[in-house]
Formats: C-alpha cells, sequence, structure tokens
C-alpha cells in the first residue's frame, strides 16, 4: 500500500481547515490537486475519508480515525529528515523548509532574510506560508509547516503546545501609533493620555486584541474602540488617515510608515516574536541558518 507523503498532506491539510480550497492554499497546491490526492488516498486505502456538509467537508467516520495516523507519519517524517541532515556537499539536492509566517515580521524580516540565505546557502529553498498566529504552533507540531513565526504578549501568557519548542526571537515595547499631525506629546507619554482618544483596535477575542484592552484597562480606563480591524496594516492606515489611534511596534510601522507618528510609552506592554520547532529542528544545519537570517533581519528590533 501506497500512501504518499504529498496524499496525506493533502488529506491532513483538508481534515483540519474542512476545505480543500484552504488546504490547497496552505501547501502551494491548486485545488484540483489537492483533490486528486485525496482521491488517490481514498482508492488505495478502499475508504471514503470525506463526506460534504453543505458547501464543506466532514470527515467520515474511518476519516477521522485515519487522521491521528496520518499527523503521526508526517510528524516522523519530518524528525527522520531532520535527523539525517548533515552539512551540505555539492552535488547533493536541496534541502526544503515549509516557514509559517505572519503580518510585521513577514514585511520586515523575510525578503532579507531569504535574500541573505540565498547568498550564503543556495541549496536551502525555503517556501512560506501565511498563518494565523493562534494556528502556528499546532501547524509545527502536526507537521504542516517546519518552522513558524509568532506572536505572544506580556499580558496574554503564551500556551504551551506539547511537543513545540517556542524560542524568542525579538522583544519590542508596545507603542501607540498617531497621525503625524497630532499635537506634541512629551515622551515617553503616559498611556492615560489617550484614555479620550478613539482607538484603532484588533477584536477582543484575538491575542493583539486582549493585549491592547489590559494595556489601557491597566491605565485605569477602558478604551474606546470606534473602528475594530484584524489587519495590521489597515489600522495604521486608518491611524495616518486621523480615524483614531493605534497601539503598534517599531516593526509594525514599517507596514505603512507614511503619515504616522510612534509615541513611547513610559508604562509599555511587550510583544515577543517567537520561532516554533519541533525539539532538536533548530540545530539541524538548514534550519539554524534560516533561523540566524531572520535574527539578523530584525535585529535593529531587538
Amino acid at each position: 500500500m501506497d500512501l504518499g507523503f504529498v496524499r496525506l498532506r493533502a488529506f491532513v491539510e483538508t481534515a483540519r481547515s474542512g476545505a480543500m480550497t484552504s488546504a490547497a492554499a496552505a501547501l502551494g497546491y491548486t485545488t484540483g490537486a489537492v483533490s486528486q490526492q485525496i482521491a488517490a488516498l481514498e482508492r488505495e486505502l478502499g475508504h471514503a475519508l470525506f463526506e460534504r456538509v453543505g458547501r464543506g467537508l466532514r470527515l467520515t467516520e474511518r476519516g477521522a480515525r485515519f487522521l491521528d495516523y496520518a499527523e503521526q507519519i508526517l510528524i516522523t517524517e519530518s524528525e527522520a529528515i531532520a535527523a539525517m541532515e548533515g552539512p551540505w556537499r555539492p552535488g547533493q539536492a536541496q534541502v526544503d523548509i515549509r516557514l509559517g509566517v505572519f503580518g510585521s515580521p513577514a514585511a520586515v524580516a523575510l525578503g532579507p532574510a531569504l535574500e541573505a540565505l540565498r547568498r550564503q546557502a543556495p541549496w536551502i529553498r525555503v517556501r512560506s506560508v501565511e498563518l494565523e498566529v493562534d494556528a502556528a504552533a499546532e501547524a509545527v507540531r502536526r507537521a504542516s509547516v517546519d518552522l513558524a513565526l509568532s506572536v505572544d504578549y506580556a499580558s496574554t501568557p503564551p500556551a504551551v503546545t506539547a511537543g513545540v519548542d517556542r524560542t524568542v526571537l525579538v522583544t519590542e515595547p508596545m507603542a501607540v501609533a498617531v497621525p503625524d499631525d497630532w499635537p506634541a506629546v512629551r515622551t515617553p507619554a503616559s498611556l492615560a493620555d489617550f484614555a479620550a482618544s478613539p482607538w484603532i483596535m484588533a477584536a477582543p477575542t484575538s491575542h493583539f486584541g486582549i493585549a491592547s484592552r489590559a494595556m489601557c484597562r491597566r491605565a485605569g480606563y477602558e478604551p474606546d474602540v470606534i473602528h475594530e480591524v484584524t489587519e495590521t496594516g489597515a489600522c495604521l492606515a486608518m491611524a495616518a488617515a486621523g480615524l483614531g489611534v493605534t497601539p503598534a511596534t517599531r516593526m509594525m510601522l514599517r507596514m505603512r510608515p507614511e503619515g504616522l507618528d510612534l509615541i513611547d510609552l513610559a508604562e509599555a506592554d511587550h510583544r515577543n516574536i517567537v520561532l516554533f520547532a519541533r525539539p532538536g529542528h533548530t540545530t539541524q544545519p538548514s534550519r539554524r541558518l534560516l533561523v540566524d537570517a531572520l535574527c539578523e533581519a530584525m535585529r535593529d528590533y531587538r
């Protein structure tokens, strides 16, 4: 019986997302290719793994039973590849690394890091996929990606995911982004100085939204959130347009530097840019080179 790693990845991603389109986006395939891989796997196993529910897919009873085994096979594959890697020699095949990214680190660090890595180690091929920060550790655990960048905040302690290591790459103080015609204030300012300001914040169900509101509450007030927006670049653009103030860091500001000033805070919270990896994987030569390149690209924000 030939299960095939590509087939298993297509199956696991579809099972987790409930849609072949989402799985295709995560894997860098077309939706048709994902469908073909799953159909081939079902033929090999002799059982249907999914059933349609409305516009989505749901695992069959046998599919749900098979999912844990499929994930474990992919984890074992990832562990085996990492264990076998040694110093690269001319003539060897390329080393592939799947990297989960998000928002500001992708905007600031990914391009410079991969450019430097291409010069230093052209045999390493990195494929990046955007992940929700809350999903990064789980994506590493189930071997959907090899490494993943994520973020956590001092006011919202990170959850621990079994079988996944967390390494802090950068720690940034939180500040407030304001329109560049904002009245002059002493710096570092107090967060209480913005108690009467309209705020632009992420939803209160997100880690960033929770941390942003917690900062204001520690300063003695509930922020008046006029605009609730998830995407950081959109928040910054709205602040530049004079629609309110928004929490930000220097790295975030690189996503929309025009029309904004960043006001440092005396009682600043901070956020950590973190790397998730399976135990021992960051000691492998190719992964170590990628991590070092990312750290160097973010060096000015430490």
